[in-house]
């Protein structure tokens, strides 16, 4: 089964009320990070990939932090009604550009529903959270497997490994 991984801030949405049916914090909301109203996510066939989306996300980073990442069903996205386009993604991990999708077109209401359907991933355990030391780990087997470059890297990056 496929899933689409996205980044978030986990703490942000634990944080809220939101699984005992409160609204949801702005700073949750916020933690989405969308660009020009749109939501970038990598497509993994199964779980087991997970580090190759981790990878895809870091990867195309400044800095290497922590972070958490969370496996979204494709058929809630698409049942929500929301608009999916595949796009060429921005990573150094080789032969993962196409994986990249986007949901477009986002508004309020729309973002609504995508944070109902994060809060429902998490509810079900399809997170997992990277530590520093776990990334450079993913990191340096990538490189040495020579699925990344290291001159593709920021320097934010380059300077932790």
């Amino acid at each position: 089964m496929p899933f689409w991984v996205h980044k978030i801030a986990e703490t942000k949405w634990r944080q809220n009320r939101v699984f005992e049916g409160e609204d949801f914090s702005a700073d949750a909301i916020t933690s989405m990070r969308t660009r020009n109203n749109t939501l970038s996510m990598w497509e993994i066939a199964n779980p087991s990939q997970l580090d190759d989306a981790t990878l895809a996300i870091i990867s195309a980073g400044d800095k290497l932090d922590s972070i958490d990442v969370v496996m979204l069903d494709p058929i809630d996205i698409i049942h929500a009604g929301l608009l999916v386009e595949k796009t060429e993604g921005r990573t150094a991990l080789q032969g993962f550009t196409a994986k990249h999708y986007d949901i477009e077109e986002l508004t309020y209401t729309s973002l609504g529903t995508v944070a109902q359907i994060i809060v429902n991933a998490i509810g079900n355990d399809r997170t997992e959270r990277y530590t520093i030391a776990h990334l450079k780990r993913l990191l340096r087997a990538a490189i040495d497997a020579g699925r990344i470059r290291p001159n593709d890297l920021n320097e934010g990056i380059k300077s932790k490994l």
